[in-house]
């Protein structure tokens, strides 16, 4: 889902008015490619004070680290002390003691999401932590 200050794209989509993608988003890339689709993609920008006060928009956060007993609680309690709403998490455990996170957070902006991924990149055992597709 794109956030105010991401670069946007919109797609004239049958039947159901323009969807609005960020413009890396992997729907857009693909559909970019097909012939047909080309009159469909139009200008799309972030309208002047769109961000809002509150997390109004959802952004999934990927999270690879070292699994440990308290790398779930340090990862929740960092979100919760800056306020940041988790609407789900999934966790998935690799074959070499690590683990993938996924969670859809509540976000204002772009500039919020950053200092979110640096303060999540700041903890014990986290590896990399990279903005996914919600789709």
């Amino acid at each position: 889902n794109p956030l105010p200050g991401d670069a946007v794209i919109g797609f004239i989509t049958k039947g159901f008015g323009i969807s609005v993608h960020k413009q890396d988003c992997p729907n857009v890339i693909e559909s970019a490619q097909k012939p047909e689709n080309v009159d469909r993609f139009v200008e799309a920008h972030w309208e002047e004070g769109s961000e809002s006060s509150f997390a109004a928009y959802e952004a999934l956060l990927q999270i690879h680290a070292v699994s440990s007993l308290t790398l779930i609680a340090n990862v929740t309690m960092a979100l919760a002390d800056m306020k940041v709403s988790i609407s789900q998490i999934n966790t998935q455990l690799g074959k070499n003691n690590d683990v993938a996170i996924n969670l859809v957070i509540g976000c204002r902006n772009v500039s919020h999401y950053d200092s979110i991924v640096a303060r999540l990149r700041s903890l014990p055992k986290i590896i990399a932590v990279r903005r996914g597709f919600i789709s």
